[in-house]
């Protein structure tokens, strides 16, 4: 059953994809994050994540505190461009890295690594990103591997482009809200619904209402949901959803049940 629950907090946007070959023993953790659209710049270097120290800073505890190769991958839209860019990283190594244009043949070739690997998946996703990390999760429907899913303010990539959350933030500057496809559970998400629940052994959906033209909202086949309340976007022109990427709740929550479910 949901359980949907009020917090207060921040954020920022996410979005995409996929990472290069190589085997892991089925004893190690791979953490595969996905962020939004222009989560990083024109030349699409996954380094530019807001998170990346996040990130490797979790890839080494979950390395320290459990026996196994611990391997990150990073995700990322690159600003003004279709590219998508990710780069892997097992822990102590050097990253390598590759583009693609086309995000569902990343996520088929994420989905068919993860299965060869055979190592046990967190999967964390913001914006756009979270509509992609919950695809890849339908996509593999491995649910014994994949512990733990994090969609985190997760917004739909088909139905709300640039332009469209644009229209819907001008709109709101008059009184009005966001265009409905820009806010709410994503349409992929709610078509995929069953598939993602079923793809992964928990799945927790955070989600903000405070910025009318651009929001989710509770996943309806979730195993919990967290709705963050109160949020303070700052300058950002996206507002309280631009927040959740770098909120320290947030983060420091994604991190707990990380390290909570890893074997």
């Amino acid at each position: 059953m949901n359980k949907t629950l009020r917090y207060n907090v921040i954020a920022m946007l996410l979005g995409a994809v996929a990472m290069a070959p190589k085997a892991l023993a089925s004893s190690a953790t791979t953490v595969v994050y996905f962020g939004g659209f222009g989560s990083c710049s024109v030349a699409g270097d996954p380094g530019d994540l807001k998170v990346n120290d996040f990130l490797s800073d979790l890839g080494e505890e979950i390395a320290g505190a459990r026996e196994g190769a611990v391997r990150v991958i990073r995700n990322c839209f690159a600003v003004g461009s279709s590219r998508v860019f990710s780069t892997q990283t097992f822990a102590g190594g050097e990253p390598s890295e590759i583009s693609e244009t086309n995000p569902e043949r990343l996520i088929d070739s994420l989905a068919s690594q993860l299965r060869q690997a055979g190592s046990q998946v967190v999967v964390v996703g913001q914006s756009h990103g979270g509509v992609m990390a919950a695809r890849l999760v339908a996509r593999l429907q491995a649910p014994e591997q994949v512990k733990l899913l994090i969609t985190v303010d997760p917004i739909s990539i088909r139905t709300c482009g640039p332009m469209t959350v644009t229209n819907g933030f001008l709109g709101g500057l008059f009184g009005g809200g966001g265009d409905p496809g820009c806010v709410g559970e994503p349409a992929e998400i709610g078509e995929l619904g069953a598939a993602i629940a079923n793809g992964s052994s928990f799945w927790l959906n955070i989600y903000q209402d405070d910025f009318a033209p651009l929001h989710s909202g509770a996943a309806q086949r979730a195993d919990e949901n967290l709705r963050f309340d109160g949020l303070d976007g700052g300058w950002h022109p996206m507002g309280a959803h631009a927040a959740t990427e770098t909120d320290s709740t947030i983060l420091e929550l994604i991190w707990n049940r990380a390290l909570a479910v890893v074997e």
